[in-house]
C-alpha cells in the first residue's frame, strides 16, 4: 500500500478525545534491525542463532483504538483509583501533525494508536525473508533473546497505575502498514496476512 495515500486519507481523521474508534491494522515489520547483535543468553550472533537468515519480519493483525487522549485516558484511570492526574508535558518523541492521530518523527510518519485492554484479540507471526513461518523454538529463542524487552512506562507508574492498568500506545511507521480499516473507511490489501 501507498503510505502517501493512507496518509492523505488519515489526515482528514482529526484526533477528538470524544470520537474516538477501533481500527484493524495489518503491518509487515522488518523486526531484524531491532534485534541485539548478541543472544543475552549465551552472546552468539543472529547470524549464528539462526544460520542462513539475515531478516525476520513480524506480520501482524492488531485491533486497536485510535483517537484516544494518551492523558485523557491515563487520568481517567487515575481519577477511578482516586488519584491526582498526571501533568501533561511536552511530547518527547516526534511531533504530532495538526489534530490528527499522525506523528512525524526524523521524516517518517506514524499512526498513533492505543493497545487493546485484550492483548490476545491481535495475532502475529514471524517469517524468514524466505517466506517460511519461524518454528515455537526460534520464535522462543528471537522473543527472548534477541528483541527488545517492553518496558513499562515510568511515569505511569510513578502516578500509581499498577502493570495491568497502564496505557500502552504505539507509533507504527505508514510504510509498514499493510492494510488499514477503520472509520468506515478500508485501505490497502484484502488478503488475510496472518
Amino acid at each position: 500500500m501507498n503510505s502517501d495515500t493512507l496518509q492523505s486519507v488519515l489526515t482528514t481523521l482529526k484526533q477528538n478525545p470524544n470520537d474516538h474508534s477501533f481500527v484493524t491494522v495489518d503491518t509487515v515489520i522488518d523486526v531484524r534491525a531491532k534485534c541485539n547483535k548478541k543472544n543475552r543468553a549465551n552472546g552468539t550472533s543472529f547470524e549464528e542463532s539462526f544460520p542462513g537468515h539475515s531478516k525476520v519480519y513480524k506480520v501482524s493483525r492488531r485491533y486497536d483504538q485510535a483517537g484516544l487522549s494518551y492523558f485523557n485516558n491515563v487520568n481517567n484511570k487515575l481519577a477511578k483509583k482516586g488519584l491526582p492526574p498526571m501533568e501533561q508535558g511536552e511530547r518527547k518523541w516526534g511531533h504530532r501533525i495538526g489534530d490528527t492521530m499522525l506523528i512525524e518523527h526524523n521524516d517518517k510518519v506514524y499512526i498513533e494508536l492505543f493497545a487493546s485492554e485484550n492483548a490476545n484479540v491481535s495475532k502475529h507471526q514471524y517469517i524468514w525473508d524466505d517466506g517460511t513461518r519461524l518454528t515455537k523454538d526460534e520464535v522462543n529463542n528471537l522473543e527472548t533473546n534477541f528483541l527488545p524487552i517492553p518496558k513499562p512506562s515510568k511515569k505511569q507508574k510513578a502516578a500509581g497505575l499498577d502493570n495491568g492498568e497502564l496505557t500502552i500506545y504505539l507509533n507504527i511507521k505508514l510504510e509498514n502498514i499493510v492494510r488499514f480499516s477503520g472509520y468506515g473507511v478500508t485501505i490497502g490489501d484484502t488478503r488475510e496476512i496472518v
